[in-house]
């Protein structure tokens, strides 16, 4: 994993909600201060396959030659996202296209142009399966930030996270929740929905009555039940008594959005 201090990284849940748009308004905000380089990543996964975004003909794919290319921006008077974020102040602009399986070996020929202390504001989600940057924000389909990994300052001290495990173990043995079978509880406004197999406690809370909410969990623990590739590693590390590393925690983290956003 690549740490790289001075980039903040931008992610959504669905493409087209509004990443470009959160990047040029905090390059207006800042770039006044301080010399900003606009990233933009593509990351491929097959040059034949079908458009990750959902076009085609439009050559991002196919046209790659190669485990990566960099191109800088130099115009930007276009509606191309890098000429809008040259637009808003970045001092350059980058657009990375690569190779799923290359990210790595892409950001670090990028990093040889730009340099690895300098401050950037990259857009991507795949990037982060590789790099570990200053702070990653989510957005949802609705361009709202709903999460950050950047958890420095977060009111979740030692005694509260004891407190949410006791509670959670107490709640268990005092139901007697058995494997394998779905429970569904109401308290006040709030329903809790908890499923217990091989040491892992799947649990989800969401308000009143939804059946959407009632889908999720069950596609949840049909993946789960299937051992899907997620699912096998989370196994093999609670049945090893290991700790989640970031990579892992990456990949249950954008499992999760295809289910839950």
């Amino acid at each position: 994993m690549l740490k790289l201090d001075g980039m903040l990284m931008i992610g959504s849940a669905v493409s087209n909600i509004g990443k470009t748009d959160l990047a040029c308004t905090l390059l207006k905000k800042f770039s006044k201060n301080y010399d900003i380089t606009g990233i933009k990543v593509t990351t491929i996964k097959d040059k034949e396959g079908q458009c990750p975004r959902g076009g085609k003909g439009c050559g991002v794919c196919a046209t790659l030659e190669g485990a990566y290319c960099i191109t800088e921006e130099l115009g930007s008077s276009s509606e191309k996202d890098t000429a809008r974020l040259l637009a808003a102040g970045a001092s350059r602009v980058f657009w990375l296209r690569v190779l799923n399986e290359h990210l790595l070996q892409g950001i670090k020929a990028l990093l040889d142009i730009i340099g690895q202390d300098t401050i950037s504001i990259c857009e991507s989600n795949s990037l982060r399966q590789v790099v570990e940057p200053s702070l990653f924000l989510i957005q949802d389909r609705e361009g709202h930030v709903v999460f950050s990994d950047n958890f420095e300052g977060f009111p979740l001290d030692e005694r509260t996270s004891q407190g949410i495990i006791s509670t959670i173990y107490n709640y268990l043995n005092e139901c007697e929740i058995k494997e394998e079978f779905l429970y569904r509880q109401k308290y006040l406004n709030f329903t809790l929905v908890t499923y217990v197999s091989e040491s892992l406690i799947l649990s989800y809370v969401f308000v009143g009555k939804s059946y959407s909410a009632m889908r999720k969990i069950e596609s949840l623990i049909n993946d789960f039940n299937t051992s899907t590739d997620i699912w096998r590693e989370m196994k093999l590390i609670v049945k090893n008594n290991e700790k989640l590393n970031l990579e892992i925690r990456t990949k249950l983290s954008d499992y999760l959005e295809t289910i839950f956003l």
